[in-house]
């Protein structure tokens, strides 16, 4: 996995994801990361269907840090299995993805 990606996960409070988001940030994880809730998440866990208040993170950043991010979020979160969704960024304004690098120490550092 070679460039920029958005990663996509979720929290079950909103203090979780603000410690989470400041984190990833301050470390220079994550370019951005937007909080977005609170919403409900429904699915089934171990059979039982679940309906859940959660909040959600968007972060950009580039690949080479997905690993750390990935136990970032793995640390904050409370259930069996973490969200975590992982999408390249195909294209973009030339200036916002050589922001990520100055924000990351990214691909062009």
């Amino acid at each position: 996995m070679a460039g920029y990606v958005q990663v996509v996960t979720t929290v079950e409070s909103r203090e979780d994801a603000y410690q989470l988001a400041h984190r990833l940030v301050s470390e220079g994880y994550a370019a951005v990361v937007q909080v977005n809730g609170p919403l409900v998440s429904i699915y089934r866990h171990d059979g039982v269907g679940v309906e859940a208040q959660q909040w959600q993170l968007l972060l950009r950043t580039v690949s080479t840090h997905v690993r750390v991010i990935e136990q970032h979020i793995r640390a904050h979160k409370a259930q069996d299995v973490a969200e975590i969704v992982v999408t390249p960024i195909v294209g973009g304004d030339d200036e916002y993805l050589k922001w990520i690098d100055g924000q990351t120490g990214g691909l062009t550092q």
